[in-house]
């Protein structure tokens, strides 16, 4: 059946980079300092940081956040036709909500995102910016800081339990989305899921994959396959997966694991090897 609700992770899953790690003094964007760990202290970075010269060059410090403009563009587009197909969206991030929702509010896509689900506060401690910041001098911004009932949770299948009981939905009708493979795997037997690999965001064919699942059929496990299959007399259809996205290995299986996996990923076909490079993208589906 198809989609009715997305849950996204948002560290280098809708954002191309760790956000928060990068913020709190992490070497891999390449940021210059303060360091921020806090809530509110993070939020007055981004601030800061979106009239920085050298990032100007990237759109701004939000756009490169999220790997360029041009990326930025195909989010907003998945985002808006899984709206118009009447496909919630949601977040669930172990950022925090402040810094997330601001980035997203500037590049105008925190419109397509009907909960945010974060941490707030100095959940991660503190630095010595963090201690000097002022609310007031976030201004209007300040609107972006998350709420009791943003940081309510204790995991994110939690977050989709509740999610679904509230909405009245079936598993089938859920998916969601992370970077992370143990997050993944939290959620066997709640919901549809779909890793993003390698963990730099989700690539355009995995984009392009989460809206034909918005439309797609039920599950349906794979035939048997060679003489046993004939003996058997089997009508069922073979699983087929997804074409290879032109970006890299991408490979999304249109059935769910077999029950020689005992839930783990399906293999890739044979045959079929992936390229070495670019996004991948793994389905599970519920059990």
């Amino acid at each position: 059946m198809p989609l009715r609700l997305v849950v996204f992770d948002f560290d280098q899953t809708l954002s191309a980079v760790h956000v928060y790690n990068s913020l709190a003094g992490g070497t891999e964007a390449g940021l210059p300092g303060p360091a921020a760990c806090s809530e509110l202290g993070q939020l007055s970075r981004v601030l800061e940081l979106s009239h920085h010269p050298q990032l100007q060059q990237q759109g701004g410090f939000a756009a490169a956040c999220f790997g360029g403009l041009a990326r930025v563009g195909r989010l907003a587009a998945m985002l808006e036709q899984l709206r118009d197909a009447g496909v919630e969206c949601m977040i669930c991030s172990r950022g925090l909500v402040g810094p997330l929702q601001k980035l997203l509010d500037q590049l105008g896509l925190l419109q397509f995102f009907s909960e945010v689900y974060a941490n707030i506060g100095d959940t991660y401690g503190q630095t010595g910016y963090d201690r000097e910041v002022q609310r007031a001098a976030l201004g209007e911004d300040i609107r972006f800081l998350g709420t009791q009932q943003q940081s309510q949770w204790s995991s994110k299948r939690q977050v989709v339990e509740i999610a679904i009981r509230k909405r009245g939905l079936s598993r089938e009708e859920v998916l969601f989305v992370d970077d992370q493979a143990h997050e993944i795997k939290s959620m066997q037997g709640a919901c549809r899921s779909l890793q993003v690999y390698p963990p730099r965001g989700i690539g355009e064919g995995q984009m392009s994959e989460i809206l034909r699942h918005a439309q797609r059929q039920p599950w349906a496990r794979p035939a048997p396959r060679g003489p046993t299959a004939e003996r058997r007399g089997s009508s069922r259809t073979a699983a087929t997966p997804s074409p290879v996205a032109s970006q890299g290995s991408f490979l999304a299986y249109s059935t769910p694991p077999g029950k020689e996996s005992k839930g783990k990923w399906l293999p890739a076909l044979p045959g079929r090897k992936a390229p070495d490079r670019g996004r991948r993208a793994l389905w599970c589906c519920p059990q």
